[in-house]
């Protein structure tokens, strides 16, 4: 499986690491807990940092990094396991204790979930603590930009 993160540069040689969501938990991660947010597409890792930006500033010197996942270590975590308001803002304690017993459990090192940006497409939690985790192949980072029409609502 292919996954893409889209990171800032500053952070490009840790983007895989995890520490940002130990610090800043996500979703899918309880505070301390180093796991690493990817998408299956590129559009998708674009949305999410577009979600979660708060100034257009904050996406300049982006980098998007293409890894690959080894079939068999992903489990897609099915619809009727999610916890009600799973896609709530904020985010409640269901999604983040489905992460962590998925983390506990061990048995693989990432999982999908449906976006809350965009439920028809996945984000893939990767536990950078998993023993198959040198089995991830991460490409060498890419520069983009993001358009300024996807900011600028209101000088239009």
């Amino acid at each position: 499986m292919v996954v893409w993160r889209i990171t800032s540069s500053r952070h490009a040689d840790s983007a895989f690491g995890g520490e940002g969501a130990a610090n800043s938990p996500g979703r899918w991660n309880h505070r301390g807990r180093r796991v690493v947010y990817a998408s299956d597409t590129p559009a998708l890792a674009a949305l999410e940092i577009l979600a979660n930006a708060e100034t257009a500033l904050a996406l300049e010197g982006r980098l998007a990094i293409r890894a690959a996942l080894p079939d068999g270590v992903v489990y897609v975590l099915p619809a009727q396991d999610l916890p009600g308001n799973w896609d709530a803002n904020p985010i409640g304690p269901g999604t983040r204790d489905v992460g962590e017993a998925w983390r506990a459990d061990g048995v693989f090192l990432a999982l999908a979930v449906p976006s809350a940006v965009m439920p028809l497409q996945q984000n893939i939690v990767i536990n950078p603590e998993h023993p198959d985790f040198e089995l991830l192949e991460i490409d060498d980072a890419i520069p983009i930009r993001f358009d300024p029409r996807l900011t600028d609502f209101g000088t239009r």
